[in-house]
């Protein structure tokens, strides 16, 4: 996560975390922002450039593996988040040109409710701009194919109901659509942390070289 106006130190530990079994994990790869916030390893310098170049970052997470070595990261999992209040017409047009040359996506979430996100609510309930890794090879979003995916399950099972008996088919049925939409669009493009770590250098190349 990423904080607007802050400066960037290295602050990695030494010592990983203690499993029950006493196996030691290494710990998540974070740059320590001055003592209040980390962000991910693989991007802090992108963050930190965005926010010196005024495009004042709100959330972060790489979608970079090895930057989070015990969690489940997925490359599909990659953003850098800014509230739309914070940018003008011309910063989200060129975060949508810089996102595009670097083969990722760019959701204008404008009603709060986190459809850019994919899943879960909005930006502290706020509308945001997301720059995201989840895009696939043909270059439908998540959005997107959630969003097929829903309406598929909406025509098999009835709209969804979280209080009915089909809850649990409904989300089973919606979560098979969705792994066959997404080999339907040629799956993921980025597959690997180089991939990803070479996206977000682009991103950060494209955004900045004119400004």
């Amino acid at each position: 996560m990423s904080w607007r106006g802050e400066s960037y130190r290295h602050s990695m530990s030494a010592h990983g975390l203690r499993t029950a079994r006493g196996a030691v994990l290494p710990r998540e790869k974070t740059i320590n922002v001055n003592g209040f916030v980390n962000v991910d390893y693989s991007i802090a310098g992108t963050l930190q450039t965005l926010n010196s170049f005024g495009f004042h970052t709100i959330q972060s997470c790489s979608g970079v593996k090895a930057d989070h070595p015990n969690n489940g990261c997925e490359h599909t999992n990659g953003y850098i988040a800014f509230f739309k209040k914070d940018l003008s017409s011309q910063q989200i047009h060129k975060l949508g040109k810089a996102a595009q040359a670097a083969n990722l996506a760019l959701i204008i979430d404008p009603d709060n409710v986190g459809i850019g996100s994919g899943h879960g609510l909005g930006l502290f309930f706020t509308p945001g701009v997301y720059v995201r890794t989840s895009i696939t090879k043909d270059g439908t979003t998540r959005k997107n194919i959630i969003r097929q995916a829903n309406k598929l399950t909406d025509k098999e099972f009835g709209k969804r109901d979280e209080t009915g008996t089909n809850w649990l088919g409904w989300m089973d049925y919606r979560d098979n659509k969705e792994k066959e939409l997404i080999k339907q669009h040629g799956g993921w493009r980025f597959t690997t942390d180089t991939q990803v770590r070479n996206a977000w250098s682009k991103f950060e190349q494209e955004l900045t070289k004119n400004v």
